[in-house]
């Protein structure tokens, strides 16, 4: 019998306290990108639009966005459904941009699936973003800090927050319907966001889409939704034999985060035959063969 559809407590809090686990990871993977690089919109997502975008300022873009009534995705469809004559903002088919806000505003006036996933990412990235900046100031005065590697953090948050400084109240409040129409879209990088949008408890309509996009996630080499399959897998539709294989390939990808044996080793291997156990730990090698070389999710360019 499938178990209850409604997360326990106690996993709720444990997946929250690796979620801000992961989150501080990811921070720090992203303070080392090459600074040169800038925040580049998917080809695909940016075509047949004006190239003035880059250049308008914070102001005008925030002043449109209190504007703009968002589309609604219809939940039938893989993608949400656009108006005959959308309004879009006006980037390149190779748009490089330095405001976040034209990235959100690009994908509440009608955008693609994959704009909405691109405005989903810079919508998470911006958000805490302040608060990391202030911190790192906090590292600066300690003496066991390397100055250099600070510096070159602080300047690279500092870009974070100059370029999210258009994002409006309005544009956060749509952080889960671009989320859900980027998700029910097939598209990738935004299932953990997703799912830390709900709360870590999506509805049931939601739960094959997320199952697939985490899925997808790995696949293409971002391993933290490993964490989330190991831990809530079988409530989104996972066998337990491919729950104890997301298990296994969490504890291989992430040995700085899990203890060895802490999601394979637990009461749920009671279940399973010794059969399966082997099975488990050989689908577990297939899906890391099947992994493309390890990343952590990112959509929008790298740096920012």
């Amino acid at each position: 019998m499938r178990r209850a559809t409604v997360l326990p407590t106690r996993s709720s809090a444990a997946i929250a306290g690796l979620t801000i686990v992961i989150a501080a990871a990811v921070a720090l993977a992203w303070v080392y990108a090459p600074s040169g690089e800038r925040v580049t919109l998917n080809a695909a997502a940016a075509a047949d639009a004006g190239p003035s975008a880059a250049a308008r300022p914070a102001k005008e873009v925030a002043a449109q966005a209190r504007s703009v009534t968002p589309t609604s995705p219809d939940p039938t469809t893989a993608e949400a459904t656009k108006p005959a004559a959308p309004p879009r903002a006006a980037v390149g088919a190779s748009a490089v941009i330095e405001d976040y806000g034209q990235i959100v505003l690009a994908a509440l006036q009608g955008g693609s699936a994959a704009q909405a996933g691109d405005a989903t990412e810079v919508l998470s990235r911006c958000e805490g973003a302040t608060q990391v900046r202030e911190t790192l100031e906090t590292v600066r005065a300690d003496p066991k800090s390397n100055p250099a590697d600070v510096a070159h953090a602080i300047a690279h948050f500092d870009d974070r927050v100059r370029r999210c400084q258009s994002i409006t109240d309005e544009m956060r409040a749509q952080r889960l319907p671009l989320a859900e129409r980027a998700l029910r879209g097939g598209e990738r990088g935004v299932s953990m966001a997703y799912f830390r949008l709900v709360d870590f408890d999506p509805p049931q309509d939601m739960r094959a889409p997320l199952l697939e996009g985490l899925r997808g996630d790995v696949r293409a080499g971002d391993r933290f939704p490993t964490l989330v399959l190991a831990t809530r897998g079988e409530d989104l539709g996972l066998s337990p034999v491919e729950a104890r294989a997301y298990a296994l390939l969490a504890e291989d990808l992430n040995p700085q985060l899990i203890a060895p044996g802490k999601f394979s080793r637990n009461r749920e291997q009671e279940r399973l035959t010794d059969a399966q156990l082997r099975q488990a730990a050989e689908l577990k090698e297939q899906y890391k063969r099947e992994m493309k070389r390890p990343r952590t999710g990112r959509r929008v360019g790298r740096s920012g």
